[in-house]
């Protein structure tokens, strides 16, 4: 089965497509976010690989980490909520994971973790539900 939900953009943030496929049993799937061909970020369910969740954009990130330049609220009706434990990031972005949905609870603020897979850290592993990238 495969889900497909269309971009939007909104005061200047972008709310990402997503193209995911069923997991198996037991296992996230790979994904993408995109609203370009840009990679921002990949979101990884283990600190040293496994499936990802890759998040494209049209560009670089901003300077700024004021503004979000993409956005995801809610990750568990694309199979990944409470699943990351690994980050990269590109394009000049950070990334801020939230353990609640609609960036709440605890959050690791904006982290930038470079292009080797950097682990989330003991608050956030399995619990991200939302994230905000600049």
């Amino acid at each position: 089965m495969k889900k497909r939900i269309a971009a939007i953009a909104m005061a200047g943030v972008t709310l990402v497509s997503v193209i995911a496929t069923s997991p198996g049993a037991n296992a996230v799937s790979n994904a993408s976010w995109s609203s370009g061909k840009v990679t921002r970020a990949v979101l990884w369910e283990n600190y040293n690989g496994g499936h990802k969740l890759t998040v494209l954009g049209t560009g670089n990130c901003t300077a700024s980490t004021s503004d979000a330049d993409t956005v995801m609220s809610w990750m568990g009706d694309r199979g990944w909520n409470d699943v990351v434990s690994g980050a990269q990031d590109f394009a000049g972005c950070d990334v801020d994971l939230f353990t609640n949905l609609g960036y709440g609870g605890v959050s690791t603020g904006y982290v930038n973790y470079g292009q080797n897979i950097g682990y989330v850290g003991a608050s956030l592993n399995d619990r991200a539900s939302s994230f905000k990238i600049s």
